[in-house]
């Protein structure tokens, strides 16, 4: 029991420093296992027990985010009305608010792009299984293309706005959640 402690305690210590040193340099490719190591006080062998390279513990990150993004969609659709985009974005919100510095500290990184193509798919995928909207297309084919535009422009005002400095001008995820959902609720009156 007390090694199985000792692991999580080294796994923790690991993803923390990963993420100090994310957030200092903005680019995973500036980081080495010798500075994590350093930095979370642990040897380089306690390291690799946990994770081949740096890129492990990012898609660890990653994965973690992206898990509970699908909970949080599977939970919505279960439970609410799945044809409501504005009430399913807004799950998405809530949970990117539960650990907005984290979310803050990865997406200013480098090591964006794959993570942010993983989230797109499972938005991508949950929407077209899930949501009717009446604006859009009967054409399949152009269908998919219209649910990547709606992906796209949300999952990257995300990502931008962790990325800024300023925060798009916004004081908050709040402020943000707000103006999607004013745009969603524009998606509806044009489907009255």
């Amino acid at each position: 029991m007390a090694e199985y402690r000792n692991s999580l305690r080294s796994k923790r210590m690991i993803r923390e420093a990963f993420a100090e040193l994310i957030k200092e340099r903005q680019d995973i490719s500036k980081i080495t296992v010798t500075e994590i190591v350093d930095r979370a006080d642990i040897s380089k062998s306690t390291f690799y027990c946990h994770y081949k390279d740096i890129y492990a513990v990012a898609d660890e990150f990653g994965d973690e985010i992206i898990d509970l993004m699908n909970k949080t969609l599977d939970a919505y659709i279960k439970h609410n009305n799945p044809d409501d985009i504005q009430t399913y974005a807004n799950q998405i919100i809530k949970a990117l608010l539960l650990n907005e510095s984290l979310y803050r500290k990865l997406l200013s990184s480098d090591m964006t792009y794959s993570f942010i193509e993983k989230l797109k798919a499972i938005f991508i995928q949950k929407v077209s299984k899930g949501v009717k909207l009446k604006t859009l297309s009967l054409n399949p084919t152009v269908k998919r293309v219209e649910i990547n535009i709606i992906a796209n422009s949300i999952i990257y005002t995300f990502v931008d706005y962790f990325k800024s400095d300023d925060r798009l001008g916004l004081g908050s995820l709040d402020d943000l959640s707000k103006v999607v959902d004013e745009l969603l609720t524009s998606f509806k009156k044009l489907e009255a």
